[in-house]
């Protein structure tokens, strides 16, 4: 009980309060990187805190200040909400409560144009494993039968995932060579994902992403290369 624990807590926070490196490390739409739950957050919450994105969406120093303490915010409360030895199901319902609170939050802090433009830039981050999304699988009109597929494909990343971390701990591979895998692994899904649209879904789902998003090196946080 307490690993589950531990592992809940510890997505919960990549997912809530920071943006994955090797999610932000990754080059235009189609060539994102795959984190927590397939792809990269849908809320945009983790985006929003890179510095490029920040500049993309023009924020301003208070917007800048409001998000960091809504970051905060979240940071104290997940820790005050998890517990060892807590009830799976209970912080899997909590997990779902901060996320949709903060999202909600989120909106309040960055204006409809801000939004929208966070919504594309979110979706070129993420490239294909936005496909994962149901907003995005709304809009593309994607079948309940390509859905599994998406699906699918995914769970079998993230247990591709799990296995290169177990090998890592382990002391069969060094982190380059799990960073390594991890990439040939993600690149394949993205590509293997890509072939389930149809041609007009193809070219709908490169819109959605609006205008080029430059990503910069480690999501624009300085040391970064």
């Amino acid at each position: 009980m307490k690993s589950i624990t531990k592992v809940l807590f510890a997505c919960c926070l990549a997912a809530l309060a920071t943006v994955s490196l090797a999610q932000g490390g990754g080059g235009g739409r189609g060539q994102g990187r795959m984190g927590f739950g397939g792809g990269s957050d849908p809320s945009g919450l983790g985006a929003v805190n890179r510095p490029d994105v920040q500049d993309e969406l023009k924020l301003t120093e208070d917007q800048k200040t409001k998000l960091k303490d809504m970051q905060t915010k979240m940071m104290e409360n997940m820790r005050s909400a998890f517990q060892p030895g807590g009830d799976p199901a209970e912080m899997q319902k909590t997990i779902a409560k901060m996320r949709d609170d903060s999202a909600k939050e989120l909106a309040k802090i960055i204006n409809a144009d801000q939004m929208k433009r966070l919504h594309e830039v979110n979706i070129q981050i993420a490239g294909n494993g936005a496909l994962g999304w149901a907003d995005v699988q709304k809009d593309l009109g994607i079948s309940d039968d390509v859905k599994a597929k998406i699906k699918d494909l995914m769970t079998k990343n993230q247990e591709a995932g799990q296995a290169i971390r177990q090998r890592q701990r382990d002391g069969e591979i060094d982190q380059q060579a799990a960073q390594d895998l991890r990439k040939k692994n993600s690149d394949a899904l993205n590509v293997e994902l890509g072939k389930l649209l149809s041609d007009d879904q193809t070219k709908k789902f490169a819109a959605m992403g609006g205008a080029k998003f430059t990503q910069k090196p480690n999501g624009g946080r300085a040391g970064g290369g």
